[in-house]
């Protein structure tokens, strides 16, 4: 009986050594499965979502390159049609020539409105183009005064409103003062 049971004991013990073993063996195994094959391609995946990441960038930004190229064409041909509609030829005066073009435009007789006073100051070179300002004081009903204001907007000319007040003086009639600058390029008006 004593014999039985070392031998069942040395079986036990020789179950358990294979086993450790077949559990080494296993490990080993697992470990070269890990070294070899998986850290390698674990390190490949994450290269390619970086590429991935990088290749979305790439292809945003031509994205925004082609709409800047097709807002460019767009700018190009605004441009050639403000061209034929504000042609500019050498017989065109000078811009210290236009000031006189400029009073006269603004002093034109509207209904309703009395213009008081126009005052200019030197013009200011401003390196690309020239700047002339401007004090007007006129009179006029509230409707009238719309109205000038809508045909000075309304100008060929490109021009600032910089500060405007308004005072009611007698019972329809309100007191204007505007200070303006008109833009002139240097070959001619704008």
């Amino acid at each position: 009986m004593y014999l039985s049971k070392y031998r069942f004991s040395l079986n036990r013990f020789k179950l358990l050594n294979e086993f450790l073993v077949f559990l080494a063996i296993w490990a080993a195994t697992g470990g070269v499965f890990y070294l070899w094959l998986y850290a390698p391609s674990a390190s490949a995946i994450r290269n390619i979502r970086s590429d991935m990441e990088r290749l979305a960038t790439v292809q945003a930004s031509a994205g925004d390159y082609d709409r800047e190229i097709k807002r460019l064409q767009d700018l190009n041909s605004e441009y050639e049609k403000m061209k034929t509609i504000y042609p500019f030829s050498e017989e065109q005066p000078r811009p210290e020539e236009e000031v006189s073009d400029i009073l006269r435009e603004l002093s034109l007789s509207h209904s309703g409105v009395t213009l008081l006073s126009v005052q200019t100051s030197p013009l200011e070179d401003k390196k690309d183009y020239l700047r002339l300002p401007m004090a007007l004081h006129f009179r006029g009903d509230f409707p009238s005064i719309g109205a000038y204001l809508t045909s000075l907007e309304g100008s060929k000319r490109m021009l600032n409103v910089e500060n405007a007040s308004m005072v009611k003086e007698e019972k329809n009639k309100l007191s204007v003062r505007l200070d303006i600058s008109v833009y002139l390029t240097k070959e001619g008006p704008v």
